[in-house]
């Protein structure tokens, strides 16, 4: 399983990482990017990764909150007041499916973040990472009804 993102012991928000100067900083991006760019190598190759183990790969997450440009760092929530979007939280987990839907080698992944008590789930309104009761939950029951 390949899940690359920073975790901070404790738990806390990622988001929130600060440095005490520019040069600190920039050695953190100039770190950061290398982390990155070497994963992002593995991913393009994930093809032949997953014909030469004979395995499918399987996303660990797959989310995006319903706002405005939820495809921008969607990692990133640390802006919490954002303008409620449910159609661009729909249109790019759409895109998500018809980029991968066709490609043998992809396993399907796990939505985040669903809730147990799908009934209470907020749906209007909600600008979290959660599909419940908004369009983007139509978009993953038509995608995860009648596989073959």
């Amino acid at each position: 399983m390949l899940k690359p993102h920073i975790w901070i012991r404790g738990g806390f928000f990622r988001g929130t990482i600060a440095f005490e100067s520019d040069t600190a900083w920039s050695q953190f991006q100039k770190s950061y990017k290398e982390f990155i760019l070497h994963f992002a190598q593995v991913v393009q190759d994930l093809k032949n990764f997953s014909e030469k183990v004979n395995r499918s790969i399987l996303f660990t997450e797959i989310g995006y909150r319903s706002i405005h440009r939820s495809t921008v760092k969607p990692w990133d929530y640390s802006v919490r007041e954002q303008p409620y979007n449910c159609k661009a939280q729909a249109d790019v987990l759409e895109a998500m499916f018809l980029s991968f839907q066709e490609k043998n080698w992809w396993a399907g992944g796990f939505i985040w973040k669903w809730f147990p008590d799908h009934a209470n789930s907020d749906g209007v309104s909600d600008t979290t990472f959660s599909p419940q009761n908004k369009p983007a939950e139509d978009i993953i029951k038509r995608y995860f009804t009648n596989l073959e």
